[in-house]
């Protein structure tokens, strides 16, 4: 029967990163960006859009189908179809635009993806999808 030998390696540098658990800051890139994010239960509005709209106490949002671009823009309270958003929507960072089950199946046919990033455009945030 063969002998059985033990096998000596010589040792390796490690390549860990220390510093992933460390710092995780762009860990969560995607909630930091002017955007509309679409959920099976919801579309909300990200904070940083509502902070580049200057948070107005009122907005309303349109869409435009045929080129795919939703606007959100400032409002006044007399206007009809506006959003208010409450203090404990603004609390939780979490800005709610719809929460319809038919409006969110509508905007999946027609193809929204998951997150639409937005720019400001003479001060309505416009959204291209």
């Amino acid at each position: 029967m063969p002998e059985i030998k033990a096998i000596k390696h010589k040792a390796t540098v490690n390549a860990f990163d220390f510093n992933f658990f460390a710092d995780n800051r762009g860990k969560h890139e995607s909630l930091q960006k002017v955007a509309i994010v679409t959920t099976n239960s919801y579309i909300k509005l990200s904070m940083p859009a509502y902070r580049k709209l200057k948070g107005p106490e009122y907005f309303k949002v349109g869409i435009d189908i045929d080129n795919k671009v939703i606007c959100v823009a400032p409002a006044l309270a007399t206007e009809p179809y506006v959003i208010k958003p409450t203090a404990v929507q603004i609390e939780r960072n979490t800005i709610y635009i719809s929460k319809s089950r038919s409006v969110i199946r509508k905007l999946q046919e027609i193809g929204i993806p998951k997150i639409v990033e937005g720019k400001l455009v003479d001060d309505e945030l416009l959204f291209k999808f």
